[in-house]
């Protein structure tokens, strides 16, 4: 991928100086992470072990992150260590087509400073630190696209058999990634009149198994792994949000709602609505968040100057613009982290803000030849320093780790190994420490079929309330609920309680 009309000699450093920047960052794994490397670890032993998936949903999430993170967990490694080092990996590694994409429309030294504008953002070194798959499908996106675009100068097959497969392998990242790389591949067929047709086929080929697969566990055809979530979209505005996300989340496949929308046409009777001034507002909170000011500056710059290279910034503008169509969907909106879905529009503005820097030292070193040796240098800084004085988002750290592994002890020391456990995403990470398969926690209207009236223990923490408050109010009307043990303090606590259900004759609206 190097070229060396476009690219820095020094380019080829950046990913060994992005891994010490994000080890340095403080790790903040999430649920999702644990979950992936865990499922990872139960496909590679479901072919030696039929129980090894007990209490896990592996078909939840595309298959590549928990498959990389798997064997890391088999060989003792924490969950969340393992998932982190490889969505870092990931990261560090994004650099390289980016920087390559950069150079392209800028010259070497855009394709110099885009790695220092990528490591400047914040959102980017917030993510790498979060353990989830964005970053692998990042690095499998953007080097599909360098991949393609240089395929498309070659016009060698072989060329065009890897960017197909990238964009392929980048679907079974994230599931998002289906819609960026039929719109990379088809509009690339539309532009060659047919010509990269290899790069179909190879896009095709991971995700033709993949499909069938998916096909064969659901009983029909389908594309994603939760292609099915879309037809709640339509009830959110009806029904409360967070009570919906406990019958829906992961590990919640046994839950009344979540069969319903799974099998029922008549699920998606009430379509989503889209509502402009709502869609506009949210857009610009993500920008705001996501974006610090100068990187928006210089991205306006890069644009601009991009016209020169319009095959790459047309490139570009398809690779960010699915991103902003998954922006608009309900369940991807995230108050906490609004860059969640937005990171490839991150990285897209990442190359057009090093573009812009490029012709802004330019510009410089044309009217102060002076200049010429030092203003690499200095692009360097200034970005380093913007970087340093941009916000980081406040991420939520979970819970504190003592509590958590106190309270993954008592669950392994007091229950049945083959004993299932009621838990939120948010206390899932500690179930699955203790090694006890886990079920999902029931929203209120799922308690009385939640379970087939078995007893039950959950375990609660200060994470999950408000939501699952009424939940709780449910099981105490149906049942008695028994607390057995209790970690922590105010400020950040888990809980362990019993649920012992009461005949139908006997109960009480909840």
């Amino acid at each position: 991928m190097e070229n060396a009309a476009t690219t820095h000699p020094l380019t080829r450093w950046w990913p060994a100086v992005a891994l010490p920047v994000f080890a340095a960052s403080t790790p903040t794994p999430s649920p999702d992470a644990i979950e992936l490397a865990v499922a990872g670890a139960c496909i590679w032993q479901a072919p030696f072990d039929s129980a090894a998936c007990a209490g896990l949903e592996p078909w939840f999430w595309p298959p590549l992150f928990p498959l990389l993170a798997g064997p890391a967990v088999l060989a003792g490694v924490d969950p969340a260590l393992a998932a982190t080092v490889v969505a870092a990996a990931c990261m560090a590694l994004v650099v390289v087509p980016a920087c390559w994409l950069a150079g392209k429309l800028g010259g070497p030294t855009a394709s110099l400073l885009c790695g220092a504008v990528l490591l400047a953002t914040p959102v980017i070194r917030a993510h790498a630190r979060m353990g989830e798959a964005r970053p692998l499908f990042l690095l499998l996106l953007f080097s599909g696209m360098a991949a393609g675009l240089a395929a498309m100068h070659s016009e060698r097959r072989r060329d065009l058999v890897v960017a197909g497969g990238l964009l392929g392998l980048a679907a079974l990242a994230r599931p998002e990634a289906l819609l960026t790389g039929g719109v990379l591949v088809g509009g690339a067929l539309v532009l060659t009149r047919g010509r990269t047709w290899p790069a179909l086929a190879a896009w095709l080929t991971p995700l033709l198994p993949y499909w069938g697969a998916l096909s064969l566990a659901a009983g029909r055809p389908t594309l994603t792994s939760r292609g099915w979530q879309k037809a709640a979209y339509g009830w959110l505005e009806v029904l409360p949000e967070e009570w919906v996300r406990l019958d829906l989340a992961a590990g919640a496949w046994g839950s009344p709602l979540r069969r319903a929308l799974s099998t029922s046409e008549l699920a998606g009777a009430v379509p989503a609505t889209l509502d402009v001034g709502a869609a506009t507002g949210w857009l610009t909170l993500v920008a705001r968040e996501s974006l610090p000011w100068w990187l928006v500056l210089l991205a306006l710059v890069g644009g601009l100057t991009a016209a020169r290279r319009p095959l790459v910034a047309g490139a570009l503008l398809l690779a960010a613009a699915p991103a902003l169509v998954v922006l608009l969907i309900p369940q991807a909106q995230d108050v906490v982290l609004p860059a969640n879905n937005a990171l490839p529009v991150v990285v897209v503005a990442g190359i057009l803000a090093a573009t812009g820097a490029a012709w802004v030292l330019a510009r410089l070193e044309a009217r102060v030849p002076r200049l010429r040796e030092l203003s690499a240098i200095a692009g360097l800084a200034a970005i380093g320093l913007m970087g340093a004085l941009s916000t980081a988002p406040v991420l939520e750290t979970g819970h504190d780790p003592t509590t958590q592994q106190a309270a993954a002890a008592w669950l392994a020391a007091e229950l049945p190994p083959t004993e299932p456990v009621a838990c939120s995403l948010a206390t899932a990470p500690l179930v699955l420490a203790s090694d006890r398969p886990r079920r999902h926690l029931p929203a209120p209207w799922s308690v009385s079929t939640w379970g087939a009236g078995k007893p039950a223990h959950l375990v609660l923490s200060h994470l999950d309330l408000p939501a699952a408050a009424a939940t709780l109010r449910t099981l105490r009307a149906q049942g008695e609920l028994t607390l057995r043990a209790s970690f922590g303090d105010a400020h950040g606590w888990v809980s362990v309680w019993h649920w012992e259900p009461q005949p139908p004759a006997t109960r009480t609206p909840g």
